[in-house]
């Protein structure tokens, strides 16, 4: 289907292999999908109600997967037969709320193969709300989930400079004076010479 809106609004069987380019595609009901889904430039929307189980390879390139997902759901509306190839992707929660939430887990898909899987190229972000959150993912069993975090309990690595010891800033306090790296290391070099 190339450019094609298409609804599945009916439990459906498809057989043999699917394929989406640059469509807007939306899952309102149990979808199975045979040997093979790609998808291309496109938008998948799998909406509370629907599920989409792929018993076959799935690729999935420059697409947006929407997840219509309930706050109490631990089930997976998308289902993986295999190890997927996801490049440059992203998973949208279009969740009811989340209102006074600090942390929340989604289910984003499952896969027998598990955390045998290379790691997806997606990002995963909120509809609403998201610059309250931030998200990370990792397996658990054979679901991906992904584990939202209120923003201020969001770890952030270091960058390199602000790591580093700026030489101008303090590092110790004696003798009624604050001491920097550069000052400390001459005053012990003074102070060995001084001795030898």
């Amino acid at each position: 289907f190339v450019g094609v809106n298409t609804t599945f609004d009916i439990d459906i069987v498809v057989t043999t292999g699917i394929s989406f380019e640059g469509s807007v595609v939306s899952v309102g009901s149990n979808v199975t999908v045979g040997d093979s889904f790609s998808t291309f430039n496109s938008t998948i929307s799998i909406q509370e109600g629907g599920s989409l189980t792929i018993e076959g390879e799935v690729t999935v390139v420059d697409t947006v997967i929407m997840l219509g997902v309930d706050p109490t759901t631990d089930t997976p509306l998308f289902t993986i037969g295999g190890c997927p190839k996801f490049t440059n992707s992203e998973f949208i929660i279009n969740r009811n709320s989340t209102d006074g939430e600090t942390e929340f887990s989604v289910p984003l898909y499952s896969s027998p193969a598990g955390g045998d899987c290379p790691d997806p190229e997606v990002q995963v972000s909120l509809l609403e709300d998201n610059d309250k959150f931030c998200s990370e993912t990792s397996w658990s069993g054979s679901t991906l989930s992904a584990l939202f975090l209120a923003q201020d309990s969001c770890v952030t690595s270091p960058s390199p400079e602000s790591s580093s010891t700026d030489d101008s800033e303090s590092v110790a306090t004696f003798f009624g004076k604050d001491w920097n790296i550069g000052e400390l290391i001459g005053l012990i070099i003074g102070v060995v010479a001084f001795l030898a």
